[in-house]
C-alpha cells in the first residue's frame, strides 16, 4: 500500500508539472530577450530588448535599451528612450527576481524591483518566456505615486 501511494504521488507531481519545476539556474535566463510591459490599467507601456548574462557567478542585465510611453501632464504623453542596467537571481523552482535601474533621456532615473516566474522552458531548463511584476507602484510624475503596477513579459529572441 505504501508503494502504491508513493507511485500515485509521483504520478500526480509529474502530471501536474511540479516535478519539472526544479533545476533552474542563472544559466536558464542567459541570452537575448524581447520585453513588453504594461503599466496600470493600460496607462503606460514599455518595449525593450535586453541581454542577460552570467558574470562571476552573478546574473547581470547588459545591453538593455527600450522605449517607454507614460502619462504626462494634462492628458499628454511622455515617450522616452531608456537604458537599463541591473541584476537577476533564479531559484531552482523557476521563481526569479530582478532589479533594474532605468535611465531615461529626460534625466529621470527609476529603480525597478520585480518578482518573476519562468512560464516556459525547454527540456534543458532554458527559459523561453518569463513573466514579471514590479513589487511597488511606479513613482513617475513629480514624486506622486500613481498606484499602478508594471507587469512585463519577456520572450527569448533567436540567437
Amino acid at each position: 500500500m505504501k508503494k502504491l501511494l508513493s507511485v500515485l504521488l509521483v504520478a500526480f507531481f509529474v502530471s501536474s508539472g511540479i516535478a519539472y519545476a526544479q533545476g533552474f539556474t542563472l544559466q536558464s535566463c542567459k541570452g537575448k530577450w524581447g520585453v513588453n510591459g504594461i503599466y496600470g490599467d493600460n496607462e503606460g507601456a514599455l518595449v525593450a530588448v535586453m541581454t542577460a548574462d552570467v558574470i562571476g557567478g552573478e546574473g547581470i542585465i547588459t545591453e538593455a535599451k527600450g522605449t517607454i510611453n507614460l502619462p504626462g501632464l494634462l492628458g499628454g504623453r511622455n515617450i522616452m528612450e531608456a537604458t537599463f542596467t541591473g541584476d537577476y537571481a533564479v531559484n531552482p523552482d523557476g521563481t526569479c527576481s530582478a532589479t533594474f535601474v532605468a535611465e531615461y533621456t529626460n534625466g529621470m532615473v527609476l529603480e525597478l524591483s520585480s518578482d518573476c516566474v519562468i512560464m516556459q522552458a525547454d527540456e534543458s531548463k532554458l527559459a523561453t518566456e518569463i513573466f514579471c511584476m514590479r513589487k511597488e507602484p511606479l513613482n513617475i510624475t513629480r514624486g506622486i505615486k500613481r498606484g499602478g503596477i508594471l507587469i512585463m513579459t519577456l520572450k527569448r529572441l533567436p540567437e
